[in-house]
């Protein structure tokens, strides 16, 4: 039954689901390619708008660095699987740059990560240091290279 109920909404919702056949007017011919001619504001160099999408360096392991471009640039676009409108869930907007709420909410975030235990805090080392990136995008980067079948362990810190 889970088969059936998963086929009927996998085709439900084809082919549009997430340009995983990498036809869509505007794209490249690849999967899951940018097909809607999204430019950044910012740069790894500068910050133009800290609101707006910010371009991560990685190291290119030559001594240089390299950022990935936005890799998710369709997805407002993209057709919710199950709901029938992407905002039926939405939550609220985040609090506006420079308000009262937003230092509250940077205040809360700062004394969670001081009050975590021992092993909070090595899932947080985890998907921060792995595999040399500053987030979680670093483990599906790694992931989606040509060849990999699933990420790589993460390296040891050796930070003391």
């Amino acid at each position: 039954m889970g088969n059936t109920a998963a086929r009927a909404v996998i085709e439900y919702r084809e082919p549009r689901w997430l340009e995983q056949l990498g036809d869509e007017a505007g794209g490249n011919g690849k999967p899951y390619a940018d097909y809607t001619g999204y430019k950044p504001v910012n740069t790894p160099e500068k910050v133009v708008d800290p609101l707006r999408w910010m371009p991560i360096p990685f190291s290119d392991g030559k001594g240089g660095t390299f950022s990935p471009g936005f890799l998710t640039s369709f997805w407002g676009r993209v057709r919710p699987a199950v709901l029938e409108r992407p905002d039926e869930f939405r939550p609220p907007p985040p609090p506006k740059w420079g308000s009262e709420q937003l230092q509250r909410d940077i205040a809360e975030v700062v004394r969670v990560n001081g009050e975590l235990t021992l092993e909070e805090k090595t899932v947080v080392e985890l998907m921060r240091e792995g595999p040399h990136s500053t987030g979680q995008s670093g483990h599906w980067l790694q992931s989606l290279r040509p060849g990999r079948v699933s990420p790589r362990p993460p390296e040891r810190s050796t930070r003391t």
